[in-house]
């Protein structure tokens, strides 16, 4: 791997100090381009994922989309599979819209050029055309009826998995070379450390023994190898290679890649204020914020780029401003660039003054489903992560690809909700449950009851994943329980009937 001055990265091959063969570029902006170089650009069969989360794959050449290509515009749900020119679509191509309707035709310098055809999927009807530098002439013509042509769609991130975890080129552990200048690494990169890493922990556990390491790694980039375990306790986890590989990368931008979810304390401070209670850090967002609950680049500078005592760096600021095609951030932006394993759905709740009706349809649902006598029993979460944990090592491949063998498919899963709402999460051996928006872990659980009694509550969850609700019980946890006990009327404890006396109790 090569780290550029600016926090781009590229991982691959060279020839003669030029990008040549195959390899990966990650910018700061989220943009990445996965396949084959030639002359220090893309050229050959190659994907390429852009800040907004378009998606091409298919054919370049002299850095430029070039042949045969499918390209999906994510935001709208459109996809052009077809031929291209130059890095505009040129030649013979097909356009699906998301409402399932197709149009066939020829392009040229990215324009629809002469003969095409529309395919209504509701109808389906299907209408001849004539275009002219991209503009329609005449009325279109009714041909015949007929089901819209097939369009290839390109390989697309688990929607569920912000970074999601697709490559071409899969990443060797002994390949990957540290940073130890370095003060910040792309989110991306780290991913590439994580999945390599996760290759070779074949029992799922989140730790791999050094001797098994050292048995595989050969006798190149030793030095890599010599940096893991200094302590010397036989083993090394992903956060410890990840330290050791990148020293000078503050600890707690560490910690927040690996984070699942993130905790009220957290959220308040890097807030600055939720549910009407004040953090300690006078800087936190809402203090920085303009009239429109945004903050700029300027304002970051002139404070230094710290929000609520930790730094959120002008690199990060560059990928939300390439995401969103905007200058300026919210709160939710900013902790989506920050946390880059918290699902935006869950972001999106931290700042909630209330409890959407189809999140409480949607989460008492499944609640419901999976509790045992109104409650959830963490041990209960725990033992079915260790039998997916066991399905992980009894299926395991040296190649490190994922269980051909399904998760229930197997004889000894139990057939309960509990068992059939577990998902794939951001970290091998940690499945997840989706509660509606939220996305539930066994990490997040015990957070949530932080050993009080090994079972969470309905209202505990909702308070945990909703610390902006003026409620009584969170300004109690956030103010160390120094105000008057009294009940509360706020949407979850109306909605549970849970008395706070009682969760202080819990």
């Amino acid at each position: 791997a090569y780290y550029y001055h600016r926090g781009e990265t590229f991982e691959g091959t060279w020839r003669v100090n030029k990008r040549h063969g195959e390899g990966m570029l990650m910018m700061t902006t989220g943009h990445r381009y996965e396949g084959e170089w030639k002359d220090d650009v893309p050229d050959g069969h190659g994907r390429e994922e852009f800040a907004r989360g378009e998606v091409y794959e298919g054919d370049f050449s002299n850095g430029r989309m070039h042949g045969r290509g499918v390209l999906d515009y994510h935001t709208t749900g459109t996809i052009y599979d077809g031929d291209y020119q130059d890095g505009r679509k040129h030649g013979k191509g097909r356009l699906l819209y998301s409402n399932g309707d197709v149009f066939e035709g020829t392009w040229k310098n990215g324009r629809r050029e002469g003969k095409g055809q529309t395919t209504y999927a509701a109808t389906q009807r299907i209408y001849e055309s004539t275009w002219k530098n991209g503009a329609l002439v005449g009325d279109m013509k009714y041909l015949k009826k007929g089901a819209p042509p097939k369009v290839k769609r390109p390989v697309t991130r688990d929607t569920r998995l912000k970074l999601g975890k697709h490559t071409t080129m899969r990443p060797q552990l002994s390949k990957l070379r540290p940073s130890l200048e370095a003060t910040e690494v792309q989110s991306e990169h780290l991913l590439r450390v994580q999945i390599a890493f996760e290759a070779l922990d074949r029992d799922a556990s989140g730790a791999i023994a050094m001797a098994d390491l050292e048995a595989k790694w050969g006798s190149e980039n030793l030095e890599a190898l010599e940096l893991l375990d200094p302590e010397r306790t036989g083993s090394v986890d992903l956060y410890g290679l990840l330290r050791a590989w990148f020293p000078n990368v503050p600890r707690r931008s560490i910690e927040r890649y690996l984070s699942t979810f993130i905790t009220p304390e957290e959220v308040l401070r890097h807030r600055g204020e939720l549910a009407g209670a004040p953090s300690t850090f006078n800087k936190g967002f809402v203090f920085l914020a303009d009239a429109n609950g945004m903050v700029d680049l300027n304002t970051l500078k002139a404070n230094r780029f710290i929000v609520g005592g930790e730094v959120f760096s002008e690199s990060c600021m560059r990928k939300s401003n390439a995401r969103t095609e905007r200058s300026a951030m919210t709160f939710a932006e900013m902790l989506d660039v920050w946390y880059p394993n918290v699902p935006y759905e869950m972001i999106a709740r931290y700042e909630a003054q209330y409890l959407p009706g189809q999140d409480v349809t949607d989460i008492v649902n499944v609640f419901n489903d999976v509790a045992s006598e109104g409650v959830l029993i963490v041990d209960e979460f725990a033992a079915a992560q260790e039998a997916w944990q066991q399905w992980l090592t009894d299926n395991s491949t040296a190649a490190g690809e994922p269980p051909s063998v399904a998760f229930l498919d197997l004889p000894s899963t139990p057939q309960t909700p509990l068992y059939r709402g577990m998902l794939e999460g951001p970290f091998k051996g940690e499945p997840v449950w989706q509660f509606g928006p939220l996305s539930i872990t066994v990490n997040m659980l015990s957070t949530v009851d932080n050993q009080q009694g090994g079972w969470v509550t309905l209202t505990d969850l909702l308070c945990f994943c909703y610390p902006n609700i003026d409620c009584v019980w969170t300004r109690l946890r956030f103010l160390n329980r120094k105000e008057k006990v009294v009940e509360c009327n706020c949407d979850i404890h109306r909605l549970t009937g849970d008395s706070v006396v009682q969760q202080l109790g819990h």
